[in-house]
């Protein structure tokens, strides 16, 4: 049995709601749940089974060569990475799949099938649909994949079953910590780029999955919090170290900090094990504090991630993010003395704003002492709360329901534009980021604490472009 997984193309993306540049420029990192799933495949699937990786976007390969590769690879069964950005090229992964062999098993995954299984089911050339986590169904799917009437009491699965669809929601797997480390060394995982990154290898880590918290712009709240424990997280690190020798990760946790206890026996454990390593982290304002801070700096943490979202107090609230403006100023400027780097997250156009409303989250972020800010417009996703909001209060229907049915590469996200238009949110986000990065005082300091030739370069292209995106958005 042959099994190839593959992170699709990115040439025929949905609009996002940061701009073009800041997705170009961002770089490429590992598909991390494409490597959990073949790590598990190779040790706890069908004797015998042969697992590949193909990640087009870091080979940036065109279609013809993709359809070479999988016709060298020539698998059983063909795993798509499948998200709703990226649905489009899924789909034309399939039918490059069915083109070389139209016995292939096709097998899509990922946030998109989640809300639409069916949908996702329905297109042409697609055998089976994988929801929730994939790692124990996908094993499964390979292991009886010749036997529907066991697959059809599968939990994860949805496919087609004599005249009905099999849709069967995926369950957590609860006990984290028996996953084998991710399959990094499927990939050439020296050749990822990041542009926050530093060193030249660097990898992505994810040490929990699911969110307890119920922001109203994210459905990552909907998925149960579990943790992998300190012991299972640093000794991941470990082996990335000695064997790969990675030093640089970023942890890419919704929320790092959930459970400040097992913070602070990773940080420990990092420093019992004498572990040369940096790494960064996502957090809440609000689960923040001295000893945290000092612990994660002594470990290694070299740059923390905030979620403000909004400079204005009515708004956080209305949004469900249960922290204040002063919360903010206050742990970012306790942040900065223990003297991480700090990027903070700001949206444009929530529920209730205005551009006063929008003005005070661009002075906010001007005011605190940040090295990185990212300003998004707000985009309702299926699965949030905003998503439902939105189409009870008939400012749109379900349009990703209709582009999951149809995808097409004219599509184009609704915004949230209750209050303001999408030309309005546009010039308000780029004059965000024009105001924020093109400060004398910002650059002459951003200079000053590069450590590289290359990190100078990619800054600084990531500039131009900026400017040159900045004009044209006005042209």
């Amino acid at each position: 049995m042959k099994v190839l997984l593959v992170n699709p193309p990115l040439r025929r993306m949905v609009s996002a709601n940061v701009p073009a540049f800041v997705e170009k420029e961002r770089g490429t990192y590992p598909p991390l749940g494409l490597l959990y799933i073949a790590a598990y495949l190779r040790e706890r699937g069908p004797v015998g089974i042969e697992v590949q990786v193909l990640d087009t976007v870091l080979m940036n390969l065109t279609d013809q060569q993709i359809e070479e590769h999988v016709r060298e690879a020539n698998p059983d069964v063909i795993g798509v990475q499948t998200l709703t950005f990226t649905l489009l090229d899924s789909l034309s992964l399939v039918q490059i799949a069915k083109k070389v062999n139209p016995h292939i098993t096709t097998v899509l995954g990922g946030r998109h099938c989640d809300h639409y299984p069916v949908e996702t089911l329905c297109h042409p050339g697609v055998d089976f649909v994988v929801t929730g986590e994939g790692e124990v169904t996908m094993t499964c799917l390979v292991e009886h994949l010749n036997d529907l009437d066991i697959l059809k009491d599968m939990p994860g699965l949805t496919f087609r079953y004599g005249d009905r669809i099999v849709n069967n929601p995926g369950i957590p797997i609860e006990k984290l910590d028996e996953l084998p480390f991710p399959a990094r060394d499927m990939t050439p995982y020296g050749e990822y780029r990041f542009l926050l990154a530093k060193d030249a290898v660097f990898t992505t880590l994810v040490t929990s999955r699911g969110c307890p918290y119920r922001c109203s712009f994210c459905d990552e709240g909907h998925h149960k919090f579990r943790a992998f424990s300190a012991q299972r997280v640093v000794e991941e690190i470990l082996d990335c170290r000695r064997r790969l020798g990675i030093r640089q990760f970023f942890i890419f946790d919704s929320t790092f900090t959930v459970d400040r206890q097992r913070v602070l026996d990773i940080c420990a454990l990092l420093l019992e094990h004498k572990v040369d390593v940096s790494f960064d982290i996502r957090s809440r304002i609000d689960l923040m504090d001295d000893e945290m801070l000092h612990a994660l700096k002594q470990a290694g943490c070299s740059r923390i991630q905030y979620g403000v979202e909004s400079g204005n107090n009515g708004i956080l609230a209305a949004i469900g993010k249960n922290i204040t403006v002063e919360q903010v100023r206050q742990v970012v400027h306790k942040t900065r003395t223990y003297g991480f780097e700090i990027l903070c997250d700001f949206m444009i156009g929530l529920p209730g704003e205005t551009a006063r409303e929008v003005e005070d989250t661009i002075r906010l972020a001007l005011e605190l002492p940040i090295n990185y800010a990212q300003f998004a417009i707000t985009t309702p996703y299926p699965g949030t709360a905003l998503y439902r909001y939105g189409m009870e209060k008939g400012l749109f229907g379900d349009y990703w329901g209709v582009f999951s049915r149809d995808p097409s590469e004219e599509f184009r996200a609704h915004l949230w534009e209750e209050s303001l238009d999408r030309k309005q949110l546009t010039d308000l986000m780029m004059q965000a980021y024009e105001r924020f990065y093109f400060r004398p005082a910002y650059i002459v300091q951003e200079l000053r604490n590069m450590n590289s030739l290359s990190e100078i370069y990619h800054k600084i292209k990531a500039g131009l472009r900026l400017a040159f995106c900045s004009v044209k958005e006005r042209m």
